[in-house]
């Protein structure tokens, strides 16, 4: 299985009075039933619901998205784990990312990379 869907994603600077079109592309390749490879090349994340507003007035602890990108919600339960080890609402502007994700027998894996050309700062707490 195969799977190629390109982008472009055009906006208009009016103060520099000029055009930009970033072209993108996203990608699965399926190995068998029970392990995919997802790539996408500068993504386009435009289309996404926007996020709830919250009140960001108590800034002793980082506030948490909901991850709503189909790049990263497929194979997301892998994830899941009773520590937060994973926050992909961090990776912001990516021009890449790839992950790779299956399961054999009862063993789930996967594995999540992104080149991000601006990262959030990091939401990790100290544990104390």
């Amino acid at each position: 299985r195969l799977e190629a869907v390109p982008t472009l994603t055009g906006l208009y600077d009016f103060v520099a009075n000029e055009p930009d079109l970033e072209p993108g592309v996203s990608g699965r390749l399926g190995f068998g039933s029970a392990v995919t490879l997802d790539v996408a090349v500068n993504p386009d994340f435009s289309q996404i619901e926007a996020d709830a507003l919250q009140v960001t007035a108590n800034t002793k602890y980082p506030l948490e998205y909901k991850e709503k990108r189909p790049f990263f919600l497929e194979g997301a339960d892998l994830y899941d784990l009773p520590l937060d080890l994973v926050y992909t609402r961090s990776v912001v502007n990516p021009f890449a990312g790839l992950k790779l994700s299956g399961r054999a027998g009862r063993v789930g894996f996967g594995v999540l990379s992104a080149w991000d050309a601006t990262p959030a700062a990091s939401t990790i707490s100290n544990f104390s």
